[in-house]
């Protein structure tokens, strides 16, 4: 019996052996890549593989997305995986010190091959800044294991050391949806300390983490990155860094893996959830588990530490640290009504039963107030009294995002908990908002409508955004088709569609949606180079045959170069520089740009662009900055035009078409205009800048980007500043030269009307001088429609109102031009 006992321990091992395996190789045809939503690695990448994960490593002449080189993870999915568990990521690559400071591999190759249990690829090379750091990161996935170890070690051979150095990777997470314990997935635009960092995909979750854990992370929108070490580095000394890249079909299972590589000690928890209405299993429910500290607290305020949804059988798993855990199902359809308080470690094992409503059902429509046309529009949904405020989904998802719904038809249904909200129906910067507030029963539908009012008159003038980005974006999970229906909802009539460094045409997905008569498009792109700002170039030609769509190629270039041959394509694109003193994304900023003399301090600079981004999305944090660069490059007679861009990466945080501009083409279906009519209107400065209001301003008759020619007398400037209701103003202000002369203060419309205020002025300068209105608004005087900025950091700010109009212009000593007045004077 003992003899049959070993054998049989014996087969049972080496059949163990037999299917824990892992191989490496090279890709020879789209069948050796795994399944991916995304664009990601291609013939001739490496691929790892065991029987959990595929993992995809870039050959060295594969430069993907915003990467220096090759060497980077760009795809994992889970091995054989069809549909659910496919590749959701985007890339993964070095943080050194800050972005997009990274890696830049010379060498990528195999280095065991999985013959022993172990499959090792290794990318060599240098930092993409300094050439005396010198890196060589290992990629090794194991037999049996669902996660791959990343070990880089970094060699100063230069003679300046590293001082609080951030040695990181940075994670663009593509189609998934960001989330850390203790913040979920709110983790967006925050920088915190925590344990791990992962995201969640159709079948497939991701973490990110170290052994020892407590890792800071810094989290934007659609990206992360965690900073596995901060040290000192001396000449002639080395350092080197591990951690963990984990795929598994949920979020729960992730957590899992990466407290467990941390040495937690974990325990299980297994529940079922079932509706009240049928007391069957619910499938696709959302069971989160918040971490209880202490007395009461207000019901989705405890941090939420773990997440996962429910099986096709409405079952769920989870396993957590010792602690307090209040377990909640989440949907966005129904109420949760049974919740469950936990405490672990639990002297008995137990099933956790929780319970919610049935759905409650809406059915919408939008319509003109004036023709009764349906209108595409965004609906913003409040829970009141008590009621919680709807989560429909991912902010990338424009049939519910977060608390947004957008319509392209100006009518829908809408699943969501039974309850009471407050509704708002809103289309963009010309139209009144309109508000309902409704009950919503279990099981039975309940119908609203909205009526908007067009209220502001932009006769001739379109709306545009020439800034935005879908998933053809590293940083962007938004489909083309959700961005195109945000649009519309928008009210946006010209869009630019501008992704990093893809050429992507808006036209044919326009068309196809049925959207003409809303919305108009061009072919561009996001210039986005490193460490030399970013620019918008359109309209571009598409080219599918080349890198990127035919996207310009700027490596190995200046400005100057890019800027050159960008204006010398046949299309005779438009170039505005891009958040010109943002951060690391900075163009003026690193080039020692100073608008008191319109020179740089760095070889490469060039000023022969068309515009320059005076508002780039809801942030106002750079705009005095951009101001004093604006009116000193048209103070020393660079034509500058100010625009807009509302640089959206999703339908949420960051909403499309705030801020816009307002171009004036004389006319106002759409259809009858051409890019090369907007490109030709923004060059002539006939460009309002928007953020709220719409404000407008002619000289003796004649308006923004005009030369008038007046060398006597008095010329009378007529001011017109109009909001929708929901668009709070202040104050109104005329500047000369970049000189304030005149303000005036706005009172409160009555009766919730929008603003309708106009003004004259008589001025009478004694040179030449350009005029230009700014119009200013309170702190949060775009509430609710649109909701506070947020940092990277972490700093909420409440959005103010502002508007500009680009100048007019006049000749005041008869010569025929206008001759600049070299720095900020009165006229």
């Amino acid at each position: 019996m003992r003899r049959w006992s070993w054998l049989f321990a014996a087969l049972t091992i080496i059949a163990s052996m037999a299917a824990a395996q892992v191989k490496v190789f090279v890709a020879r045809s789209p069948a050796d890549l795994p399944p991916t939503r995304r664009t990601g690695g291609r013939i001739g990448d490496f691929v790892l593989r065991n029987e959990h994960i595929t993992v995809v490593i870039t050959a060295v002449d594969h430069i993907h997305r915003s990467a220096a080189s090759g060497g980077n993870i760009v795809d994992v999915a889970l091995t054989g995986a069809k549909g659910r568990g496919a590749d959701e990521l985007d890339q993964l690559f070095l943080f050194l010190g800050r972005y997009p400071r990274q890696g830049r591999y010379s060498s990528v190759r195999i280095t065991q091959d999985g013959t022993n249990g172990v499959a090792e690829i290794i990318a060599e090379g240098v930092d993409s800044e300094d050439g005396s750091l010198h890196l060589a990161t290992v990629y090794r996935l194991e037999a049996g294991k669902p996660y791959l170890l990343i070990r880089t070690r970094v060699t100063n051979k230069g003679d300046k050391p590293l001082t609080k150095f951030d040695f990181g990777d940075a994670i663009q997470w593509g189609n998934a949806r960001a989330f850390a314990p203790l913040f979920g997935f709110g983790i967006q635009r925050r920088t915190e300390v925590v344990d791990w960092v992962g995201a969640e995909g159709y079948g497939i979750a991701y973490a990110w983490c170290t052994a020892e854990g407590r890792n800071r992370i810094i989290n934007g929108l659609g990206w992360s990155d965690p900073i596995a070490r901060t040290a000192d580095l001396a000449p002639g000394e080395s350092l080197t860094y591990e951690r963990y890249f984990i795929a598994a079909p949920s979020l729960a299972e992730v957590a899992r893996i990466a407290w467990t590589l941390q040495g937690k000690k974990l325990h299980e928890i297994r529940g079922i959830v079932r509706s009240r209405a049928t007391d069957k299993p619910i499938i696709g429910v959302r069971v989160t588990a918040a971490l209880r500290n202490g007395g009461p607290k207000e019901e989705g305020t405890e941090p939420l530490l773990a997440a996962t949804l429910t099986d096709t059988k409405g079952n769920f798993a989870l396993w957590l640290p010792s602690g307090t855990y209040l377990l909640r199902a989440v949907h966005a359809a129904r109420l949760s009504l049974r919740n469950a308080v936990v405490q672990l470690p639990s002297p008995k094992s137990q099933l956790v039963e929780l319970l919610v409503s049935g759905a409650g059902i809406l059915l919408f429509e939008v319509r003109d107030a004036d023709t009764g046309e349906p209108l595409p529009s965004r609906l913003t949904f409040f829970g009141i009294n008590g009621t919680a405020t709807p989560d429909f989904g991912p902010n990338f998802f424009s049939a519910g995002a977060e608390n947004y719904v957008f319509t392209a038809t100006g009518k829908g249904t809408r699943s969501l908990p039974p309850g009471r909200y407050r509704i708002y129906a809103s289309r963009g910067l010309e139209y009144n908002a309109a508000v309902a507030e409704i009950s919503v029963p279990e099981g039975k539908p309940v119908r609203v409508s909205f009526a908007l009012k067009r209220s502001v008159d932009t006769k001739g003038w379109l709306s545009a955004d020439f800034h935005m980005h879908c998933s053809n974006s590293f940083d962007s999970a938004v489909s083309l088709e959700d961005r195109l229906v945000s649009c519309a909802a928008e009210g946006l009539e010209f869009v630019v569609m501008s992704d990093h460094d893809v050429v992507t045409d808006p036209t044919p997905t326009i068309r196809r949606l049925g959207l003409e008569r809303w919305l108009a498009g061009a072919a561009g792109v996001e210039i986005t180079t490193r460490g030399m700002g970013h620019y918008n170039a359109f309209p571009l030609p598409f080219n599918p045959t080349q890198p990127g769509n035919g996207a310009p190629q700027w490596q190995g270039k200046t400005p100057e170069q890019i800027f050159a041959e960008v204006r010398a394509l046949p299309t005779q694109p438009l170039v505005i520089v891009n958040h010109p003193r943002f951060s690391t994304l900075a163009y003026f900023t690193p080039y020692g740009f100073d608008p008191d003399t319109c020179t740089a301090t760095k070889p490469g600079f060039s000023l022969d662009f068309n515009a320059m981004e005076l508002c780039n999305g809801k942030a106002q944090t750079d705009l005095a900055i951009l101001l004093r660069d604006w009116f000193g490059l048209i103070n020393h007679g660079y034509p500058i035009a100010a625009t807009a861009g509302s640089d959206s990466h999703t339908l949420t945080h960051d909403e499309v078409g705030y801020a816009r501009n307002f171009i004036f083409v004389g006319v106002d279906d759409p259809r009858e205009v051409t890019a090369e009519q907007i490109v030709q209107a923004v060059k002539a400065g006939r460009v309002v800048v928007s953020l709220g209001p719409f404000v407008t301003i002619t000289a003796d008759g004649q308006p923004i980007g005009s030369l008038l020619s007046k060398p006597k007398g008095d010329i009378m400037l007529s001011i017109r500043v109009q909001a929708p209701n929901w668009v709070k103003v202040s104050e109104v202000e005329l500047v000369a030269n970049g000189v304030a002369i005149k303000r005036w203060r706005i009172g409160k419309p009555a009766n919730g009307q929008g603003v309708d205020w106009q003004a004259t002025a008589r001025v009478r300068p004694r040179r030449d001088t350009w005029y230009a209105v700014f119009v200013h608004g309170p702190e949060g005087g775009l509430e609710p429609i649109l909701r506070p900025f947020r940092t990277f950091e972490g700093t909420t700010y409440r959005v103010r109102p502002f508007a500009t109009t680009n100048p007019i212009w006049v000749d005041r000593d008869g010569n025929g031009v206008f001759d600049p007045p070299k720095g900020r004077v009165l006229p």
